[in-house]
């Protein structure tokens, strides 16, 4: 339909170089075995931090444009962080997608729900620090045009809309296992129409396929909600990978469109648009 994934793969001297680097679990393993705890900074609550505590015993890879649901208003992480455990509370920046809520809604103000990835759009104005109005604009846009209700304005209410849900489905089906067992993958460039969604690129095959089945929301939401059937030309691709991925060319490629995420000199995630 209105979705292309073009799988980028390792070469076997990057994979001899790097081995299996990047284990981390993520922060949807992390909510769903109660291995963290995010709160509100204070019973008042702050719009742009919250507070993370890893109770597991490996670091945790949070990744900005994942959506927490909870506290006094859903919240969307605004970058890529790892935290330690035992480290305490650390602070998370992130938006409102949430604009029509302010209070606790049950829960004893923690957040206990993932949603899963914001779509491109809202993950290109979030890595460019678009701002909180930015953020809120494309909320209301994106479900102006999947025509999903909220009486909150939240994001999250794609998650009980059956129509909407149903479109994402049959791409679900299709793109959720379709790298199985391609231990070479490192990350994805996603084409809808005759435009490019953007790509993520992970620094070991585990970690891609760790994070994969939640970004694959990230580009089927986009393709449904601004997408057209696919008719990009290759050479448009070609050069747009060739940026990416050739050394000289990488680090004011990634500064332009998207963001790059580095622990110490060694890069762990890249995500451009």
């Amino acid at each position: 339909k209105n979705l292309r994934l073009v799988p980028i793969r390792a070469k076997e001297n990057f994979r001899l170089l790097l081995g299996n680097m990047g284990y981390y679990i993520s922060l949807q393993e992390a909510i769903d075995s109660d291995k963290v705890v995010i709160n509100e900074v204070s019973r008042s609550g702050i719009v742009s931090t919250l507070l993370v505590r890893n109770l597991s015993t490996d670091t945790l890879f949070v990744m900005s444009g994942e959506i927490l649901i909870g506290g006094k208003q859903d919240r969307v992480v605004a970058k890529d962080m790892l935290i330690p455990p035992n480290r305490g509370e650390v602070k998370l920046p992130v938006y409102c997608v949430e604009k029509g809520r302010w209070k606790y809604s049950g829960n004893g103000g923690k957040f206990t729900g993932y949603y899963g990835m914001a779509n491109e759009h809202l993950r290109d104005i979030i890595d460019h620090h678009g701002g909180q109005r930015a953020v809120w604009d494309e909320i209301l846009k994106t479900n102006k045009k999947d025509g999903v209700y909220s009486g909150t304005e939240a994001y999250t209410a794609h998650a009980t809309d059956r129509n909407f849900r149903r479109r994402e489905q049959e791409y679900v089906d299709f793109f959720q296992n379709i790298f199985e067992g391609q231990d070479d993958i490192i990350g994805v460039l996603a084409v809808t129409g005759n435009l490019i969604e953007g790509a993520d690129l992970f620094v070991s095959n585990r970690l891609f396929m760790q994070e994969y089945p939640k970004l694959i929301y990230a580009y089927l939401d986009d393709a449904i909600t601004y997408g057209a059937p696919v008719q990009i030309q290759m050479n448009t691709i070609e050069n747009y990978l060739n940026q990416l991925l050739t050394p000289h060319l990488q680090r004011s490629f990634v500064e332009e469109k998207g963001q790059a995420f580095r622990r110490g000199n060694q890069v762990i995630h890249i995500a451009v648009y």
